[in-house]
């Protein structure tokens, strides 16, 4: 079952395959990144931004295995195409992950991967 994610000031109501209500974390002083990391079972990984106007803004980051919609309209809503188990939302500070390196591919030495 597809997930819906959509924005109320602090807070992003999650329905579907997962019926939940996530706090978008907190700025605690004013110069504080405004980035969230947003993760989803399925490999999809999201960065949402809350500019000075109060607006959210996403964009997806790694793309996982399910297809997602995001609908810029003010604050905008997420659709995602795929059931999901778990999903799990950081400040973009406290997140990380792996630098995607070139290597060679083994039967073309010379072709190097994207």
């Amino acid at each position: 079952m597809p997930i819906q994610i959509r924005r109320n000031r602090e807070l992003l109501h999650v329905s579907g395959s997962i019926e939940t209500i996530l706090t978008i974390p907190p700025r605690l002083h004013p110069t504080a990144d405004t980035r969230f990391a947003l993760a989803l079972s399925d490999g999809t990984l999201l960065e949402g931004k809350i500019d000075d106007a109060d607006h959210c803004r996403f964009t997806v980051a790694i793309e996982g295995a399910g297809i997602t919609r995001i609908t810029p309209s003010g604050d905008p809503a997420i659709e995602h195409d795929w059931p999901i188990e778990w999903i799990a939302i950081s400040p973009a500070d406290q997140a990380a992950r792996a630098e995607n390196q070139a290597t060679d591919l083994p039967l073309f030495p010379d072709l190097r991967a994207a």
